[in-house]
């Protein structure tokens, strides 16, 4: 039986210039405040601009890169807003 964060078990669509779930070591469990909500690549609500597949506001990769300030508020509000 797969494991929950066993992305192997999904295939996942191609999508042109990212990276396969599997080579980023994507998990839908982040590590503490490294979660991809947190990161300047997640496209809310669960997508992801390196990464391809749908992610998880909760999931992690190795291409983590922790967002800040202006990034992490665009990220955290609601589509449609601006």
């Amino acid at each position: 039986m797969p494991h929950e964060d066993d992305v192997s078990a999904a295939p996942l669509p191609v999508e042109e210039g990212k990276i396969p779930q599997l080579a980023a070591n994507y998990v839908s469990k982040g590590k503490g405040s490294e979660v991809c909500a947190n990161c300047m690549n997640f496209e809310a609500p669960e997508a992801c601009r390196v990464v391809e597949g749908r992610v998880e506001p909760g999931g992690h990769s190795d291409l983590f890169q922790a967002a800040g300030g202006m990034a992490q508020l665009m990220n955290e509000m609601p589509q449609g807003v601006l």
